[in-house]
């Protein structure tokens, strides 16, 4: 089945629940307030089907003909960016971040070497690093991409969720390259979503956790920063433990439940949170190192980029003709633009 398909699915099956619960009322209203509960129970009900095909909506997209074809074509790029850092001699999960961060800010892994902090993303099932070649996306694409590159150079890597509270504003950056810029639009969105999750105990940020020789290492690809296990869900900012982030593992459960990101158990999850990590002054040492060989080394990554061109735009010509994720999930076709909002 297409993507376009199942999207068309659940726009019937939405509008035929809401006319089945606008029938179920119509059809009581003399006894609606006296069996209000029974008749709100009926029209949940009637929309049953659409609820649940929502719910399941990204895992069955990883079933569609064009989904296999962007995670071809996405599979490629992750096996060459990981090829290349082999050929570096880069395999320590400091290296792997501090190179990824190289290479995704000079834009080495976007179409037309140009990526923003952009909330226009496709968001695909467990393919979220698809938006960084597309050059734009955000917190979750880039971490997604990162975690795919450390999973294909068989460290184990997982996405992280939590509230980033203080910390971003105090890491200290390392890169040689500032943060991707952020249009109007999506600041606005971001500003939105602050104000929400400051009140609420909900995830704002999506981080990266890969370990590798008993040791593990919690990183902020989005914002270059290096994080260290504290007591119970915080994450202590590495160069300023007054600092920090909160983790959040039942928004972690329900997307693995979702299949929107590539999950482990929560058992497995929380043993290795519990594995040691290096202190910061060490962390920092391998980090400056490696950003001084891969800006000595440019010509690496140059032709990288010319050996890659043709399937980031491959890529984005497959991912362009489709809807964002929102759409995708709820069927909501004919107002695109103003859900894509």
């Amino acid at each position: 089945m297409k993507l376009k398909t199942q999207e068309k699915i659940r726009l019937v099956e939405l509008l035929a629940g809401l006319g089945l619960s606008y029938g179920i009322i119509l059809t009581n209203q003399e006894h609606l307030f006296d069996h209000y509960m029974q008749f709100q129970g009926e029209s949940l009900l009637a929309l049953s089907p659409y609820l649940l095909n929502v719910l399941t909506s990204l895992r069955q997209e990883v079933h569609t003909e064009e989904y296999r074809e962007i995670q071809k074509l996405y599979n490629q790029v992750i096996e060459n960016t990981t090829t290349i850092m082999h050929e570096m001699g880069i395999d320590d999960p400091v290296q792997i971040f501090a190179t990824y961060m190289y290479m995704y800010r000079h834009g080495y892994l976007s179409l037309n070497k140009d990526f923003a902090y952009k909330n226009d993303m496709k968001d695909f099932a467990k393919l979220g690093g698809v938006d960084v070649i597309r050059g734009k996306g955000v917190c979750r694409s880039i971490s997604s991409m990162f975690t795919d590159i450390c999973d294909h150079m068989d460290l184990k890597a997982v996405n992280l969720l939590v509230k980033a509270n203080d910390a971003i504003g105090k890491i200290e950056k390392l890169c040689d390259q500032d943060k991707p810029e952020v249009d109007e639009q999506t600041k606005k969105f971001v500003k939105k979503v602050v104000m929400i999750t400051d009140h609420l105990s909900l995830a704002n940020h999506q981080i990266t956790m890969v370990a590798k020789d008993d040791k593990n290492y919690i990183l902020d690809p989005m914002n270059d920063g290096f994080l260290q296990k504290g007591d119970r869900n915080k994450l202590l900012l590495a160069n300023d433990p007054s600092s920090h982030m909160t983790l959040f593992h039942g928004q972690y459960l329900l997307a693995r439940i979702m299949g929107n990101v590539q999950t482990t158990n929560l058992i497995a999850l929380h043993k290795q949170l519990t594995l040691p990590t290096i202190d910061y002054e060490e962390y920092k040492q391998i980090y400056l190192d490696t950003l001084h060989f891969c800006k000595n080394n440019i010509e690496w990554f140059e032709d990288f980029y010319q050996e890659n061109k043709k399937l980031y735009e491959e890529i984005n010509y497959e991912s362009e003709k489709h809807s964002n994720n929102l759409i995708r999930m709820f069927g909501f076709g004919p107002i695109q633009k103003k859900i894509g909002k």
